[in-house]
């Protein structure tokens, strides 16, 4: 039988693949407290530490817990880069009430306490943020030892006039030092400036540290 005119055309198969494309799951938006944030932490790059602070105080009204005690945290080493000890530690022991595991807060409030002489709260602060591995806890933890060392000592020089007894020295020293090598220099020192007799034996010390 014969046709005329054009066969008709089948229609075309829809292709097919193997794996079908998988499309992406759509990217969260970043809060806007953290986008103040990183463009503080910028303004403080540049060294510009007191708008940089204002910065800090906006993101952390966009934020709350640990994301906040961030903002605090870095308002803390502002402070400390102004030299302004007192305010750099209230900044931290804000981000510490907000999240206490925040070492860097605890950190840098150590390190004001340590500025302002106050070698005991300097010592529960750095001692705690030393535990976590921190290094520069560690290393500043043993200049608060040393500093409230020389405190002990230098109260004593105050409210005595010397010589003092080998064991009330040696008591001086482990208030603010458990380092063992360092007693005896501590030791001959206090015998140079007349605080110790000079007929004191030096060997007796360590049996008094037992």
């Amino acid at each position: 039988m014969e046709l005329y005119g054009p066969l008709p055309t089948p229609p075309e198969e829809a292709q097919t693949s193997d794996s079908e494309e998988e499309v992406p799951p759509p990217v969260p938006e970043k809060p806007v407290g953290i986008t103040m944030r990183e463009a503080a932490n910028d303004t403080f790059r540049k060294g510009q530490y007191r708008e940089a602070l204002a910065a800090y105080d906006r993101a952390a009204s966009q934020l709350d817990g640990a994301e906040a005690a961030k903002c605090h945290a870095n308002k803390a080493e502002a402070y400390l880069r102004l030299k302004d000890y007192e305010r750099a530690a209230e900044s931290a022991s804000k981000a510490l009430e907000l999240d206490e595991s925040n070492v860097k807060a605890r950190y840098r409030r150590g390190k004001a306490a340590l500025e302002l002489g106050d070698a005991a709260a300097a010592l529960e602060d750095l001692g705690q943020a030393a535990k976590s591995g921190d290094k520069a806890s560690s290393e500043l933890f043993r200049k608060a030892l040393e500093q409230q060392r020389r405190a002990v000592f230098n109260q004593a020089v105050e409210e005595e006039t010397g010589p003092y007894d080998l064991e009330v020295l040696v008591d001086a020293y482990r208030v603010g030092s458990d380092d063992p090598e360092g007693l005896r220099p501590f030791l001959e020192a206090a015998q140079s400036a007349g605080l110790l007799s000079q007929d004191a034996d030096l060997d007796e010390a360590a049996d008094l540290t037992d």
